[in-house]
């Protein structure tokens, strides 16, 4: 039971994590920021150098972004990892029951289930506001 709240724990803090310091905001932005750039590739009435140095901006804000979604993702799994590595140093909890739940079929097709309610749910939701 301990192994279940644990890795339970484990993706619930590692989603607020992200979410607070930004990796999910800057993963969205990434998809803007290529869409940005692809509209400009597209645009035949800019020159060609216009086009270059818009393209060469945007390509730096993204390896921005890839830089800060690798270190806030990083920073969001070694956050709660440390909890439970805490939690086993303490004997509270077997470290290796833990891994092993976490990569069990039984716990990635809960997940599985989970995120698949979560995103009709949130679809229907946005479908009745539209």
């Amino acid at each position: 039971m301990a192994a279940w709240l644990c890795v339970i724990f484990l993706v619930v803090a590692f989603i607020i994590i992200s979410k607070v310091i930004g990796v999910i905001e800057n993963s969205t932005r990434v998809f803007a920021v290529s869409k940005e750039s692809m509209q400009i590739m597209q645009d035949h009435a800019m020159d060609d150098l216009v086009k270059e140095k818009a393209v060469q901006g945007y390509a730096i804000e993204l390896f921005k972004l890839f830089f800060l979604i690798t270190l806030g993702s990083a920073v969001a799994l070694a956050v709660p990892f440390a909890v439970v590595y805490g939690l086993s140093v303490l004997d509270i909890v077997s470290l290796q029951q833990v891994l092993e739940l976490s990569l069990s079929w039984k716990f990635l097709g809960l997940i599985l289930a989970a995120s698949v309610v979560y995103f009709v749910w949130k679809s229907r939701k946005l479908k009745s506001h539209s």
